[in-house]
Formats: structure tokens, sequence, C-alpha cells
């Protein structure tokens, strides 16, 4: 049975993509930093018909400590499974400031979690893959802010160009060695986070901001339009398919 890590499970995008394998007969590796939010999601895909035997490992956990992506890998092949790849989703927003207000600390931890530890959970993978000489995949959530700039998001998208950058440099590194590295960039989701993001840039604008208003479909994406994106790409696009940026965002940044 392939293994599949999902870091970030119990967001609103981790946990449909949890959901989505799980009913495509994956083992999983579902890991976060709430161990509640990790029991809710288990109960919930073994409450699902198609999913009530899925095969489940929750690792509550710190993606920023440095040890912790090598600790994932090593559990996911345990027991002689065999390791698939990784489905990177977990992320922070803030601080959401103006430019010239940002601390360079703040921005730092931005980066710890939605890159540097990405990064070693692609290492971790990828070394995992190659001594195997396995094909595999990994997708890494981007953001539509890895394509463009914001007021007052200097952290969140410089981190999130950064993680595109990534994906496409280890694209292609590993392209010969039959290891696809995608990235799936969201415009705006139904979540917590987005609705944080959007409070706060209204409280430093000091107006409302209607963000439907600038997305071409009319509305926010269903976090299972993303899971639907990320499905393909882990379980059913050719290897070949490798180093893109996918926009799942109703046309904003057409």
């Amino acid at each position: 049975m392939p293994t599949i890590i999902v870091t970030g499970a119990a967001g609103v995008i981790g946990a449909s993509v949890a959901k989505r394998l799980a009913a495509r007969g994956t083992r999983l590796i579902l890991t976060d930093v709430g161990e509640q939010s990790l029991l809710d999601l288990a109960a919930l895909i073994r409450a699902t018909p198609e999913t009530t035997d899925a095969e489940l490992a929750l690792v509550t956990g710190d993606l920023v400590d440095p040890t912790f992506a090598q600790h994932l890998v090593d559990l996911a092949s345990a027991g002689g499974e065999e390791l698939l790849g990784c489905v990177n989703a977990a992320g922070v927003e803030n601080p959401v400031v103006r430019a010239t207000e940002l601390a360079i600390d703040d921005m730092r931890s931005s980066f710890e979690v939605n890159v540097f530890a990405l990064t070693r959970m692609c290492q971790a993978v990828i070394r995992d893959l190659v001594a195997r000489q396995a094909s595999g995949r990994i997708v890494n959530l981007a953001s539509g802010a890895a394509l463009s700039g914001a007021s007052f998001m200097t952290a969140y998208n410089s981190s999130k160009h950064a993680v595109l950058g990534v994906t496409r440099c280890l694209a292609k590194e590993f392209a010969a060695s039959r290891i696809a590295v995608n990235a799936v960039c969201p415009g705006y989701v139904e979540s917590r986070m987005v609705g944080g993001i959007l409070s706060r840039l209204e409280d430093i604008a000091g107006r409302p901001f209607d963000a439907i208003a600038t997305i071409p479909a009319g509305r926010m994406a269903d976090p299972d339009e993303v899971g639907n994106v990320v499905e393909y790409l882990m379980l059913d696009a050719p290897v070949y398919l490798t180093g893109t940026a996918l926009l799942v965002d109703g046309g904003l940044y057409a």
C-alpha cells in the first residue's frame, strides 16, 4: 500500500486532501501541531463509509523542528511500507502588517514554516525515494500569492514565492529520477486563515475589502476544489508533469 505524508493535515485544505487520498486506498501519515484537531479529522475520515478502514497514522509535532521531517519519513517506511511522497499543506499567514513596520524576526518566523520546514520535508522524502530508486510525487501548497505582490503581505507573499522557487528547482534536479514536484496555488479559499487575513487587511486599510468582487468566478474556492487538484497530482498525473504551478483561483490571476 503506498504511503503519503500530509503536513498541515488539520487545515481545511489538508483535511480535504487527507479525505480524498484515504478514499483512494493510500496509507496516510497525517501531521499537524494540534493533537485534538488530528483526532477529529481521523474520526471524520473513519465515519465516512468509503474510508471506514483507512490506515492512518497521526503524528503531532512541529515541522520547525529540524529532525521532524526525517522522523515522518522513517515512520512512513516502517513495517516495509513504501513511501510514495508528500503533500506539504502546512503554512502560516502572519504577520500581516505595513511593510515599513515588518520586523525581520517576524518575517523569519513565516519563512521557518512556509519555506524552511517545507524544504526539509521535501529533502527527507527525496532522499528516501532516491535511495530506493523509486518514482514519487511531492505537492507543495503555494498560493496565488506566489505569483503576485500584495500590500501588507510582504512576509507571506515572499515566502510563497520561495515555495514556488523550491518547487521548480527540485523538479528540474530530480525529473530524471522520476520524482515529480509540483505546486498548487489557491486563490481565496473559504477558511479561517483567509478570513483572518481579510480582517487584518481591512483593519490596516481602514475600509472594507470585498474579496469576492475581485474574483471572476464570483466566489471563493471550496477547499475540496483545491483537494481535487492535489489528489490528481499525487495519484493520477503522469510523472512527466513536474515543475508546474497550478492555479485554483476562479480566474483571479488569469
